[in-house]
């Protein structure tokens, strides 16, 4: 039975062996032949190595190095996991798939098997490097040059490819002192390189960057013609009307990632023959607002005064300012960065509206609290030069007087257009629709709002603005019926 046992096992090997040495065989030939960058006729031999039974991870490592070269990132991506995830892993393969993931732009999924490389102690000034291109991808500034830092290795060609990098790292993050020390160290290290030459080039393109521009200062004035003043289904009440509007803005210096934005507005509407519908405006905005990896999240602050003349029918002769309305609102936003060009925003917003109108009837009480919630995507193009943006919102008016409680929901589209480097065309078009709640009043709205704007650079601190706008609302109540033409231009300051 032992001589048996023993004849079984000798023929076993002799058939086994054999087709593993001609498995390894393959494979071995493949390596040669990706070595002399023969890398179809490399992948041609891994495969059939695969089909003759060789599964072992230095396959699917070379196998994805193949189709790494031929771009078949996707299918690279599959062979190099494969290659990491059995019991003897390639490590020296995460190091290719995380940059098959960085050109896919998968940057999350790199960002796990850089915490894996980093783990097991492989390539570290490699899989820095890699890291800090990623962070760099998902405008987090600050962390790519930690990563970029703990790339360099001592030697003078990666260290000076390094510091170009965490220069690029400041610019974006708009530090341009430390972006031009990050040069300046480039130059230092050898002067006599190519990546010296290009970043003295660019040190001299920094040097002509004016700071960034804090305080921003708006004037303007315009003229406009309304076909409906009064914004009414019976008489129309045609007018012309001149504009002033100050705006004045202010970012305050904080260190990344926090920002502070102020803003104050004033805009004054007087009509020359209905003098009383004359309007007086102003708000004041503070933003605080954080950048988080891929979010960006806004908290604006917002009050807003209005004052006009409540004078029926309108006068033709005299103007009386009183305080009409006192409005604050917070609107929490955050802004989702898809990409560099894609962009997805929600958003809530609360108000709370006072009215200073006397003697009205307690059931148009137009104190209110107000609700709504947000979504829109945006599109940049044109190198951030053009943009669309499409939102919609669902929004409720608690009105303390029960005819003014609303439910509405809203869409629109806006676009931003460089028709030509000084010239933009801004279309914008919203749909509004608003169901009130009072059974007795039974009224439902639809209002259409759309306009159309060209602005113009005319000097270097002069812009010009045509501007038409529409307005239509359909109601269930006639009084509420209308339709609105304005048609404006002016002219802008900025400084």
């Amino acid at each position: 039975m032992k001589c048996i046992k023993l004849f079984l096992f000798i023929l076993i090997s002799t058939l086994v062996t054999p087709c593993h040495a001609a498995e390894d065989g393959l494979t071995q030939r493949a390596i040669t032949e990706y070595t002399n960058e023969n890398y179809e006729e490399a992948l041609a031999l891994l495969l059939q190595a695969r089909r003759s039974g060789d599964l072992s991870p230095m396959n699917d490592y070379y196998s994805g190095l193949c189709r790494k070269q031929a771009g078949e990132y996707d299918e690279a991506i599959k062979n190099f996991s494969a290659a990491l995830t059995g019991p003897q892993p390639v490590k020296k393969c995460v190091v290719d798939l995380i940059s098959a993931l960085y050109n896919q732009e998968r940057y999350d999924e790199a960002l796990t098997w850089i915490k894996w490389g980093e783990k097991e102690a492989v390539d570290p000034s490699g899989i820095s490097f890699l890291k800090g291109q990623i962070l760099m991808k998902k405008m987090r500034f600050d962390d790519a040059v930690v990563a970029f830092n703990n790339a360099k290795t001592g030697d003078e060609s990666v260290d000076q490819q390094v510091g170009i990098q965490i220069a690029s790292a400041h610019v974006q993050n708009n530090k341009f002192a430390e972006a031009r020390a990050a040069l300046q160290a480039v130059i230092t290290r050898n002067p006599n390189t190519d990546l010296a030459t290009f970043a003295k080039e660019y040190d001299q393109k920094l040097s002509a960057i004016k700071p960034q521009k804090r305080l921003n200062i708006f004037l303007g004035s315009n003229y406009q013609y309304d076909t409906n003043v009064l914004a009414s289904s019976g008489e129309k009440l045609r007018d012309s009307s001149i504009g002033e509007s100050l705006r004045v803005e202010y970012d305050v210096p904080l260190p990344a990632p926090w920002t502070l934005n102020a803003q104050y507005s004033v805009n004054n509407m007087n009509y020359l023959r209905y003098i009383s519908k004359s309007t007086l405006s102003q708000s004041l905005s503070i933003t605080t607002g954080i950048r988080a990896g891929d979010h960006v999240f806004s908290l604006p602050l917002i009050l807003a005064l209005a004052d006009n003349d409540v004078t029926n029918p309108p006068s033709t002769s005299k103007l009386s300012y009183h305080k009409s309305s006192f409005q604050y609102t917070v609107h929490p936003t955050d802004t989702y960065i898809i990409n560099q060009t894609n962009l997805f925003q929600t958003s809530f917003s609360f108000s709370q509206r006072k009215m200073f109108a006397s003697n009205v009837p307690v059931d148009d009480n137009g104190d209110a609290n107000l609700y709504s919630g947000q979504l829109g995507y945006i599109y940049l193009f044109s190198e951030g030069g053009g943009m669309l943006n499409v939102r919609g919102e669902v929004a409720y008016e608690n009105t303390h007087g029960a005819n003014g409680k609303n439910l509405g929901k809203k869409v629109g589209a806006d676009l931003l257009y460089p028709l030509a480097e000084s010239t933009k065309l801004i279309v914008s078009s919203e749909f509004f629709f608003q169901k009130y709640d009072s059974i007795v009043v039974g009224r439902r709205v639809t209002s259409v709002n759309s306009s159309l704007t060209i602005n113009q650079r005319i000097a270097p601190l002069i812009y010009l603005n045509l501007i038409y706008s529409n307005s239509r609302a359909i109601s269930t109540i006639d009084t509420f019926n209308y339709l609105r033409n304005l048609v404006s231009t002016g002219l802008e300051v900025r400084f």
